[in-house]
């Protein structure tokens, strides 16, 4: 079938489809919706602005940035105008150095503050990094940095024939080939994804499976999107969350390999199936790798949808769709032209077996700078899958395996032979095969045998040394230690051997030695517990011990992520996507974590400390809202050695606590707390955001029993401000009329006044509603105006309130909650002495004009007012974490 009439190009899908402008386009937890005319703004602006960095057609640009909506615009984006190569953030330095060279990679997108070894790789090589800095709390709105003039007027954009974007898709050697797409096939590929699911502009895609995937640029992203639908996209997804986004954001359809498939089952057969009655998804879609069976009938019961499996592949798209379904089969084929043939290329007919063989307007043309390759992959301009199967007399086709030796491993295609080659630098490896075995959850997974040279080497120490060289999920289950590798006359190796054995349980365990009987700290102990029934409810296993190994246990790839999160979620702390893979049992996790909050010095419990040791006097840094410490364990690295550097926590964040509920009767506790480790002051205190606030009224505390403050930093805050407080205490209501118009009234004027914030006329209608709202505050202590008594601290004069609340987890947004109606209830005192002052830029909203920001009127002493890069959210994070870093050293020099 040939197409006479465009589009041919991802442009005109998105800038000339006819898709409404005001329609949400995407939506992200926490953000504000992208509509269509706001996407199609920012996919002009990513093309002039790379144009104007001096890129145009077919340059290559490598896309490295997590999850979320501003990774799918900028892969949109890109696609539009250039090619677009969307690369693992997580993969290895020695992955991005293979595939920068292999794909011939011109530019590098990475997001601010996200951590990737891309740009390490690409500094050394010198190709430019571009930084992609998201607007905060707007779905997929951001801007680029180095920022560049646009000399050209109009932005270029690719035609029919260009690449839009690269895959890489591994082979049965080492060296992955690349499979280039041009927009032309593209544009089909997506027009025919959503004919067959049949999509409009009323349906909406919850978006859970990875951008660097095929899966996740098609049908979840793309294909919503010429259909004018919406597309919901998460950006730390787990399977626990499915159910709360499921009723949050009332998707119609998420598209998921098997593995996620099977963990959301597993999540959603703990709840009552009344809690899934009416739910709004009208069918659930799957491909990468075969699901089974009972997965699909399960889901299609317990939600009561179709399940719609395909069957596709990176160099031909979309090749078959299992609907209306039939048990077994991949589906009737889509494309245009399907056959199966046998080794001498002959057609066969039903239920003959042989290989799988398709044409059409979406297979791609061959192999780059593979000719050979290319060659054997085509036969009479049909493309040679590499897999096997058969037609049945209805037309359904049948998968039934692969001629090649790919491991597919929950939908991410993995080469042994790259996994061999690595451990083959090892040493003390001799020899070493990698091979597939069956997973109940995954489908398939990675196991290996090696030869040793030294027999002290074992699974653990193996295992670690290919994490620090390969992507978590390419790093086999199991790794065993054998005599001989099985090989056939040739010396080629036999990794159907491996699977067999493995498979018959022939395979040596061996014995798990067992740690010496140390007497565990209590909070050692404690952490096990947690961590243990961590693994209870991951595994879903109650026959646990502290020396279990994980991926014994039954454990895989994506149970190790999610049991990662858990773990973060529960202790507050962050770590590198590969630790379950360095620290697989749980007393080695425990350990981790006990290592990183540590309390071996007697410390009262809201201590965290950061770095204990040093000379000169500590410094205290106070939580910010969440309750937290995170952002000064960023920057401690970068700080004074010699200087101690302790955290304070808030009191909720354990459920078996109580919240403070007012800033006065939390820093007596902190004062306490302090005293732990200080006797005697001067003290310097520090405090970020919300922990300014407590910050501050501790060094009102201090000063009020007569102890010194020799260093106060306020960092990135606003003082508190009358106007928000009244709207926080009262949420534009109250018992006279007068309030409710009035707030009503504000909102007009602040908008209308807001976009000219440099004239006099804001200043002044700002101290004007100052004014009048201290006046109506102290109406409200004479109890002469009621506020509202509902359990909520939002401020409805600020929606950025309801996003940063909902940026936390479910579990602790009460404890945000009560921090927030403390903070708004609180009153300053008046504090005698100096202050140091961050600020990443004026406060517009209730400060216009006074760079201290409010503070002034609340000390006695003089402010050194310090700028510092970045904004409220990138602050802390990388690069600008090293400068706010330097100028904190810089502010403490004479605190001794």
């Amino acid at each position: 079938m040939m197409h006479e009439a465009g589009p041919f190009t991802i442009r005109e899908l998105i800038l000339n489809g006819n898709q409404d402008p005001d329609h949400n386009a995407l939506e992200s937890p926490g953000c504000q919706p992208l509509t269509y005319r706001d996407l199609r703004q920012q996919l002009r602006y990513v093309v002039k602005t790379l144009n104007a960095m001096g890129f145009h057609r077919n340059d290559r640009i490598a896309i490295i940035t997590p999850a979320g909506p501003e990774t799918a615009v900028i892969i949109i984006s890109v696609m539009a105008g250039f090619t677009s190569v969307p690369l693992n953030p997580q993969n290895k330095k020695q992955e991005y150095e293979r595939y920068f060279s292999q794909l011939k990679i011109q530019a590098v997108i990475v997001q601010q503050g996200a951590t990737t070894n891309a740009v390490r790789v690409a500094q050394e090589h010198n190709i430019p990094i571009i930084t992609l800095i998201p607007l905060p709390g707007k779905a997929g709105r951001f801007t680029l940095e180095p920022k560049v003039s646009w000399e050209r007027q109009e932005p270029e954009f690719a035609t029919p024939s260009d690449i839009s974007h690269v895959f890489m898709t591994s082979g049965t050697t080492s060296r992955a080939k690349i499979v280039p797409i041009t927009q032309r096939q593209s544009v089909f590929a997506q027009q025919r994804n959503c004919g067959v699911l049949k999509l409009t502009p009323a349906d909406r895609c919850l978006h859970i499976v990875p951008y660097y995937h095929g899966m996740g640029i098609g049908p979840p992203l793309l294909s919503v999107l010429i259909a004018g639908g919406t597309v919901i996209c998460t950006r730390e997804f787990i399977p626990s969350d499915f159910l709360h986004l499921l009723k949050t954001y009332r998707p119609t359809y998420y598209s998921a390999g098997p593995a996620i498939h099977q963990a959301i089952l597993r999540e959603i057969k703990k709840v009552s199936p009344d809690e899934l009655n009416g739910n709004t998804l009208r069918f659930i879609r799957s491909g990468s790798a075969a699901l089974p069976s009972r997965v699909r009938q399960e889901l299609e019961t317990v939600l009561g949808v179709p399940m719609i499996e395909a069957f596709a592949m990176s160099e031909a798209g979309v090749v078959s769709v299992n609907f209306p379904s039939k048990q077994g089969s991949v589906g009737i084929p889509v494309i245009e032209n399907l056959r199966i043939i046998d080794e001498n290329a002959q057609p066969l007919g039903p239920y003959k077996q042989g290989e799988i063989i398709v044409r059409g307007e979406t297979v791609f043309s061959g192999y780059e700078d593979a000719p050979e390759e290319t060659r054997t992959a085509f036969i009479d301009g049909w493309f040679r899958t590499g897999d096997l199967g058969y037609l049945d007399n209805e037309g359904y086709l049948f998968y039934t395996g692969r001629k090649k030796e790919l491991i597919n491993k929950g939908g991410e295609k993995i080469s042994p032979a790259e996994i061999d080659a690595v451990f083959m630098t090892h040493p003390s490896v001799n020899q070493a095969m990698a091979f597939r075995i069956d997973d109940p959850v995954l489908g398939e997974d990675v196991a290996a045998m090696v030869v040793l040279e030294n027999q002290d080497v074992g699974e653990e120490e193996l295992r670690t040394y290919l994490i620090d060289r390969l992507i978590q999920f390419k790093v086999p289950k199991r790794i065993y230690c054998v005599d001989e590798i099985p090989k056939g006359p040739t010396g080629k190796l036999l990794r159907y051997v491996g699977t067999e054995r493995y498979k018959d349980g022939k395979f040596e365990e061996g014995v798990h030695s067992q740690p010496a009987g140390d007497v565990a700290s209590p909070e050692l102990s404690g952490n096990q517990e947690k961590i243990l029934q961590i693994w209870k409810d991951v595994l879903e296993k109650e026959a646990l011990s502290p020396d279990d190994d994980f991926f014994r246990c039954g454990g895989n790839s994506l149970a190790a992520i999610e049991l990662l999160i858990k773990i973060q979620r529960e202790f507050q702390l962050s770590f590198p996507p590969d630790t379950i893979y360095r620290y697989p049992t749980i007393r080695q996790q425990a350990g981790l974590v006990t290592g990183k909050s540590g309390t071996v010095a007697p410390y009262h419990p809201l201590i965290v400390p950061i770095r204990r040791n040093g000379k000169k006097i500590p410094v205290f840094c106070i939580h910010e809202i969440g309750g937290w410490i995170g952002q000064y364990q960023t920057i401690a690295p970068f700080l004074d050695q010699d200087r101690p550097v302790f955290g304070i926590r808030a009191r909720g964040l354990e459920t078996s606590e109580k919240p403070f509920l007012t800033v006065q009767e939390a820093v007596r506790e902190y004062s306490d707390a302090i005293k732990t480790v200080q006797q005697e002051g001067p003290y310097n205190l520090m405090g970020f955001s919300a922990g300014a606030v407590y910050a501050f009224e501790l060094a009102c505390q201090f000063q009020k029993r007569g102890e010194g403050i020799s260093y106060l930093g306020i960092i990135d805050a606003s003082a508190p401000s009358p106007q928000r407080k009244l709207f926080n205490l009262t949420k534009g209501l109250g018992s006279h009329s007068f309030l409710a118009t009035g707030h009503r009234l504000y909102l007009f004027m602040r908008n209308r006044l807001k976009t000219d914030h440099e004239t006099i006329l804001y200043p002044l209608f700002v101290k004007v509603v100052s004014v009048l709202s201290r006046g109506l505050l102290y109406l409200k202590d004479a109890n002469l105006i009621s506020v509202s008594d509902q359990d909520s601290d939002i401020n409805v004069g600020d929606e950025r309130d309801e996003w940063i609340l909902k940026t936390f987890p479910k579990e602790q947004q009460p404890l945000v909650r009560t921090l927030r109606r403390a903070l708004s209830n609180y009153k300053p005192g008046i504090f005698s002495g100096d202050i140091t002052f961050f600020t990443t830029g004026p406060d517009l909203e209730f400060f216009p004009g006074d760079t201290m920001r409010g503070w002034s009127a609340f000390i006695t002493g003089t402010a050194c007012v310090i700028e510092v890069p970045g904004d409220h959210q990138t602050l802390f994070s990388e690069p600008h974490g090293k400068v706010i870093a330097r100028k904190i050293n810089e502010s403490l020099k004479g605190v001794e």
